[in-house]
This record gives C-alpha cells, sequence and structure tokens, in this order.
C-alpha cells in the first residue's frame, strides 16, 4: 500500500509542519509597491515569452504550503482578495433585490472596484518574494529614466 503525504504536513526541526511555519512568515512587501521581476510563460508547441518587467502589487496570498506570494498588475490597484465568482454572485443578489439608487451605492464599494480592475486589468501572480526586486519611486523613475532597456 502506497501511503501520500502532504507536503505542507512534513514536521520540521522545531515541531511545527511546514505549513505552521510558512504562516508565521509575514509579506514583506506591502501592496501598492513597485517591483521588478523576470519570468516567463510556455505556451506549447514552441510558443512562449521572456518577460523583464516592472508592474505594482496588487495583492498577497499564499501558496497551499502557506509561502507568501504577491500577484501583480500593470495598474497600481488592489485587486479582490475574495474569489471574483463570490463578488459577481454578490452583486447579482443585489441586482435582483434593490433601487437603482442602493445598486449606484453598491456598486460605488472598494471591492466592486477591485473586481472590475480585477477583470479589466489582469494581474499576473504566485511570486515568491525572492523573486521581486523593489524599485524606488523617484522623479526620474516616474519620467522613465532608468527604465528597462534591452541589451
Amino acid at each position: 500500500m502506497t501511503k501520500c503525504i502532504m507536503f505542507s504536513s512534513i514536521v520540521e526541526k522545531n515541531g511545527k509542519t511546514i505549513y505552521e511555519n510558512n504562516m508565521e512568515v509575514q509579506h514583506n512587501i506591502p501592496v501598492g509597491t513597485l517591483v521588478e521581476v523576470t519570468h516567463d510563460n510556455w505556451y506549447g508547441d514552441g510558443c512562449c515569452e521572456k518577460i523583464h518587467g516592472r508592474y505594482w502589487v496588487v495583492s498577497q496570498s499564499r501558496d497551499c504550503d502557506g509561502t507568501p506570494l504577491y500577484y501583480l498588475s500593470t495598474i497600481n490597484r488592489p485587486s479582490i482578495t475574495e474569489h471574483p465568482l463570490r463578488v459577481l454572485s454578490k452583486v447579482i443578489d443585489v441586482a435582483r433585490t434593490t433601487t437603482v439608487k442602493d445598486m449606484v451605492e453598491f456598486l460605488d464599494l472598494p471591492e466592486i472596484e477591485a473586481l472590475l480592475n480585477t477583470i479589466y486589468h489582469s494581474s499576473i501572480g504566485g511570486f515568491p518574494e525572492d523573486s521581486l526586486t523593489v524599485v524606488e519611486i523617484t522623479d526620474e523613475i516616474k519620467k522613465g529614466k532608468d527604465s528597462l532597456t534591452w541589451e
């Protein structure tokens, strides 16, 4: 009989599981921080891309083993922390039961704005902290000086 164990359930020397230890690790890069990252995408059949870019941190998350992760976007707006379908379900429920005035007030909520930003400006994500370099925002950076260039 083969026994399967979840990686996150392995007990480390301190008597805690990997998951418990990782959950104690704090996110050190706040939402709204400009970061630089290199990554690649493999689409299959030879189609791929290598990316070196600067993005805004729009949300913090965790991997299944509790490792802190970051989601990035080209716009500096937080993405939703709740699953998009759950938020969309709330919108539909409110639309069925409220007046136009109440709906306008509801749509002004930050979570709805974040949902729309998530839909229209999708984020890329699952980046561990050690793959990100924080970029200090200066007037020069805002004007494009020291922007990324091709070698």
